[in-house]
C-alpha cells in the first residue's frame, strides 16, 4: 500500500515537472520566434 502510493506521488511529481518543462520551453520558442 505504502509503495504504491510513493509511486503515485512519484508520477505526478514527474507530470507536473514535465508540463513546467513544456511551459518554459514553450515560452523560450515564442520569444526566439518573436
Amino acid at each position: 500500500m505504502l509503495s504504491v502510493m510513493m509511486i503515485h506521488q512519484m508520477a505526478s511529481y514527474l507530470c507536473i515537472c514535465q508540463f513546467i518543462q513544456c511551459l518554459l520551453i514553450g515560452k523560450k520558442k515564442n520569444k526566439t520566434v518573436i
